[in-house]
């Protein structure tokens, strides 16, 4: 079939199609197999037995189809190249139509009797869609939407199906799928799947895989209540775009001003894990994007961030988020830096847990559990607890989301770091440094088991956040 965008279908005969026709004995005859090296708008059928009469019945039933009054629409089909519809004949396409007599032969046209999706997928997040695939395509529905029917000259018999399927599975390209470099809908990139006209409900899950990072998942979308009529192609946009975590968050310890690791030195920034820079990220105090300098006695309480992180949680936040947070494991999709990741944490707003204590915010900054002000304690505190918790908590306006986005780690050589924990560890600075004069500060940190109240040396480049109401939000 030929599609255009808001059009109708042209159809076309191809390699391996046949006809069936009932003869003057009543019986099922099926024609001799097409031999087509290209698709073709007419061809010639030749059909045994015994035809007397003007007129008759013919029958389409795709090219598995093996006799005239039985249909399969595939639960399961397959499109190896976008804008492609050559699966349409082991997929279910199927029609019928009337042969009238011309001299020695009979002429006829088919009515087809399946409908047809057209999908159009993209993302608009150009960075991002060059580096995806789309894998599969999964349609749920209400209703049955594929099996086996009974067939007649009027079409598909809804009543009558074995093999009923409600899904309907397109495998698109083979090995990594096929590539999604598109950020509008456009037909070159169209994926098409036959199904049973019906009017249904359908849940579209498109599956999208990164080969770099190794993630798959599926991004879903849920289309209203929908008749999908007899010959008719819908057309169906998706804008696969998942929440894009900018790359210019990641920061030293409480530097000066708002000088993000990589501000000069972009195109040095290492996008994926385990990749090094050999040279840009800060290195010396005279660096405008080097943390706070500014160190304790070996015997004094840590320092609070007083610059750029002054806004950031503190310690006392990070350890009623460890304690009382009731964390969630979702491993929703995301993307940074070109690529595709999945991971990340729901946490209960501060507030939440105020409410839950009755208590008040300001008095959850002032004190963490047990009375204690940890901004004061010259203990260094390094501890963790674990959660098994998974997917979204029920009530999602009392947390907050925070992706496992966590950071760099700089090298032995000056102006070297390597991005490292992307997609499995999250790591987000406090505006609380460590006691005892150690050139480190603590942060928030989780991992899809535990939550950590831990620290690192100021000069590792993690993400600065503020939570005026309790909740993520990147520093601006």
């Amino acid at each position: 079939m030929e599609h255009s965008r808001g059009g109708g279908g042209k159809f076309f005969w191809e390699d391996k199609d046949k006809i069936h026709v009932i003869d003057d004995n009543g019986d099922d005859q099926t024609s001799k197999v097409l031999s087509l090296t290209e698709k073709a708008a007419s061809a010639k059928f030749y059909v045994p037995g015994k035809f007397d009469a003007d007129n008759y019945k013919v029958y389409y039933t795709g090219a598995n189809g093996t006799s005239y009054n039985r249909v399969t629409i595939a639960a399961n089909q397959s499109q190896s190249t976008p804008n492609s519809t050559t699966h349409f004949g082991v997929a279910g396409d199927c029609g019928t139509g009337t042969a009238t007599r011309e001299d020695d032969r009979f002429k006829f046209r088919i009515d087809h009797k399946a409908a047809y999706l057209c999908l159009l997928p993209y993302i608009t997040n150009a960075e991002l869609g060059k580096n995806v695939y789309l894998k599969k395509i999964e349609i749920s529905s209400n209703k049955t939407l594929a099996g086996t029917y009974d067939f007649d000259y009027n079409g598909l018999k809804s009543g009558s199906v074995t093999n009923s399927s409600m899904t309907v599975t397109l495998k698109t390209g083979s090995g990594n799928g096929l590539r999604l470099n598109y950020t509008t809908p456009d037909i070159l990139n169209s994926y098409y799947v036959v199904i049973a006209p019906g009017t249904y409900i359908l849940s579209i899950k498109f599956w999208i895989y990164d080969p770099v990072t190794k993630v798959e998942g599926a991004v879903t979308k849920k289309l209203p209540r929908i008749n999908f009529k007899v010959n008719t192609v819908t057309d169906i946009k998706a804008d696969l775009t998942v929440h894009d975590y900018p790359a210019n968050k990641y920061y030293t310890w409480d530097p000066a001003t708002d000088e993000n690791c990589w501000k000069g030195y972009e195109s040095k920034q290492p996008k994926v894990n385990e990749t090094w820079a050999n040279s840009g990220y800060p290195a010396t105090p005279s660096d405008s994007r080097w943390g706070n300098p500014t160190l304790g006695s070996a015997s004094s309480v840590p320092i609070a961030a007083s610059r750029f992180l002054k806004n950031c949680p503190n310690v006392n936040e990070n350890y009623w988020y460890m304690v009382a947070g009731d964390p969630y494991w979702d491993d929703s999709l995301w993307s940074t830096m070109g690529h595709l990741y999945n991971g990340g944490i729901w946490l209960k707003k501060l507030t939440t847990i105020a409410a839950d204590r009755h208590t008040t915010v300001v008095a959850l900054k002032a004190k963490g559990p047990n009375d204690i002000d940890y901004t004061k304690e010259l203990g260094h505190i390094q501890e963790q607890r674990a959660y098994s918790n998974k997917g979204k908590p029920a009530d999602i306006t009392k947390y907050f989301y925070l992706p496992a986005l966590c950071g760099y780690e700089p090298g032995t050589t000056n102006g070297t770091a390597k991005l490292y924990g992307t997609g499995t560890i999250g790591a987000y600075w406090t505006s609380t440094s460590t006691p005892n004069g150690k050139p480190d500060a603590y942060r928030m940190s989780f991992d899809k088991n535990s939550v950590h109240v831990n620290s690192a040396g100021r000069n590792y480049g993690f993400h600065s956040w503020v939570t005026d109401d309790g909740s993520y939000k990147l520093t601006k």
